[in-house]
């Protein structure tokens, strides 16, 4: 069995998709108790390096991994000498850690955490969240409503796309 990936980057506009998605590899720690205890979170906006290193080099307790969610790390790549500390972090995480890496924009080519993460095939994951946009924003609101249970008739779905502009957590909330 392949190893886990110790890095998770979801990058995108559709931030409702990647917060399920952060929320499903939560989840699959199974008691929630315990994923409560091992999960922390942080945006680079507001966190210290420092205190996102401690908490990936903490040991999961009574779960296989631990799970650090880091807001906007694009952040950190813009300033030379943060990165390069950020990338020694990168490099060195423990197997027993998930570092998820969520840029709630859709990254370039040249960004420096694609370009991470293609250096580093086996210890990162990718995932690219784009917000569906026309038709294809209406046919995500037909399944969208089948997932939790209910339905929509293509022309309500088409009605409300128009009225939230294709916004996916507020269409979600409607």
């Amino acid at each position: 069995m392949a190893a886990k990936p110790t890095v998770y980057l979801f990058h995108g506009d559709d931030t409702l998709a990647i917060e399920e998605a952060v929320d499903g590899l939560i989840k699959r720690q199974g008691d929630p108790a315990n994923a409560a205890m091992n999960t922390q979170r942080f945006s680079a906006d507001s966190a210290d390096l420092s205190d996102v290193a401690q908490a990936c080099a903490a040991l999961p307790f009574l779960a296989d991994r631990r799970i650090v969610v880091l807001k906007k790390p694009g952040r950190w790549a813009v300033d030379s000498d943060r990165w390069a500390r950020f990338q020694s972090l990168l490099d060195s995480l423990p197997a027993s850690t998930a570092l998820v890496l969520n840029e709630p924009t859709l990254l370039s080519e040249k960004s420096a955490l694609l370009k991470w993460a293609q250096a580093h095939p086996q210890a990162s994951l990718v995932r690219s969240y784009p917000t569906p946009q026309g038709g294809d924003f209406d046919s995500w609101l037909i399944r969208r409503c089948e997932a939790k249970g209910g339905s929509i008739e293509p022309a309500a779905a088409q009605l409300l796309a128009e009225l939230v502009a294709d916004d996916a957590e507020r269409a979600d909330q409607e």
